[in-house]
């Protein structure tokens, strides 16, 4: 097949779930022997066009003044109007903006739109989390529930990567729940090879000694680093540190958090960090914590974190249950509060050992690699071309 993929995030240009879903997929496929294509943002100091791992990606979507919100659907239609001649046999959007672009570009071909989460829930989520903060979300709210409504109505097919997110989309639009694939999500073989020195990693990185809770999440209100430094203060053990990979709008309010809970020798905000770093991370943590507080549609750090040997302990937001559960329903917390979150921790701490690692590991190689994953797309690409 000839596939157009139209993303706002490419790995490793951004680091993030739906980044590195839409590039591995992507280099799937071409593994497979299908010619793809993928128009993604344009990054500074980044050759606009190249060759990776088989699949052409060309950095061309540019945003300039505009929020994302207007500019993707913009640019999106523009470079798939100026690719038409290579006469695709299906188009995927990873983001509602591109998907809007792709479908107006009139390229003859069906689009499958993989919807990794409701940006109108989060962004709702976000206001009522924010006050005044959020009142550029305010505003472009309506834009994105208008992209999201023509992503899902007019896609031959949507794709998701687990059984939450097949609900959300029927919450959202039930006409659309006949076109959804459920396909899963999966590791880069990177993160089941051996990790670079996780030692020399938290020395470099000014990371304590001690039992080490790892996260890896963008620093916004949905995401709960705020109840999981709070859940940490109320841990007495001293020995047990935090370091957080990530950045984000709250990065300022978590640090004046840390320090009025006085917990700056216990907790690292690391900021973003490199690739070789994060698979660092994910095996020098003794126990991974996934804090989310509202619309997890999948959770690559989760699994992630499973492929490094390391136990997850997860909030039981959306999609978390499915994956985590299957470690064992102990890892699953009942509630995104401070409280519930630091005793589950406590439960846990006496439970990690070698044979939970092996056991995390093995959960990942049986039920999260892209060899075995990426079968499910091409199928679902395949079903859609069909009809």
């Amino acid at each position: 097949m000839r596939i157009l993929v139209a993303t706002d995030q490419w790995s490793p240009d951004v680091v993030g779930g739906s980044a590195r879903v839409a590039a591995d997929t992507a280099r799937a496929l071409a593994r497979r022997s299908h010619e793809v294509v993928v128009v993604t943002r344009a990054e500074s100091g980044l050759t606009e066009v190249e060759h990776d791992a088989g699949v052409e990606v060309r950095r061309v979507l540019r945003r300039g003044p505009f929020p994302q919100t207007l500019a993707d659907p913009v640019t999106s239609f523009r470079h798939a109007r100026s690719l038409r001649d290579r006469s695709f046999d299906v188009l995927v959007a990873h983001q509602a903006t591109n998907a809007a672009g792709l479908h107006a570009a009139r390229l003859d071909a069906p689009l499958a739109f993989v919807f990794h989460a409701s940006l109108t829930l989060e962004m709702q989520f976000a206001r009522r989390r924010q006050g005044l903060h959020g009142i550029a979300l305010y505003m472009l709210a309506p834009a994105f529930a208008a992209l999201e409504r023509t992503a899902l109505r007019h896609a031959s097919s949507v794709l998701v990567l687990s059984d939450f997110s097949r609900e959300l989309v029927g919450r959202r639009r039930p006409s659309a729940v006949d076109r959804v694939h459920v396909v899963g999500g999966a590791v880069d073989e990177a993160f089941f090879s051996d990790a670079p020195d996780p030692d020399a990693c938290r020395t470099r990185l000014g990371i304590p000694p001690g039992t080490l809770l790892f996260t890896a999440r963008r620093l916004e209100p949905r995401m709960g680093v705020d109840v999981l430094i709070d859940a940490l203060s109320l841990l007495d053990d001293q020995r047990v540190v935090l370091a957080v990979a990530g950045s984000g709008s709250l990065r300022g309010t978590l640090e004046d958090k840390v320090r009025a809970l006085g917990l700056q020798e216990r907790v690292r905000l690391l900021g973003r960090v490199s690739e070789e770093d994060l698979r660092s991370l994910y095996a020098a943590a003794d126990l991974f914590v996934l804090p989310t507080v509202a619309y997890e549609g999948f959770g690559m750090s989760t699994v992630e974190a499973l492929a490094a040997g390391t136990p997850v302990l997860g909030t039981a937001v959306g999609a978390t249950p499915e994956i985590v559960g299957r470690l064992g329903r102990e890892f699953v917390v009942p509630k995104a509060e401070p409280a519930v979150l630091a005793a589950a921790i406590r439960d846990a701490l006496p439970l990690l050992d070698a044979e939970l690692r092996t056991r995390a590991r093995r959960l990942a190689e049986a039920h999260y690699r892209w060899d075995h994953a990426i079968l499910r797309w091409e199928e679902a690409l395949l079903d859609i071309r069909r009809r």
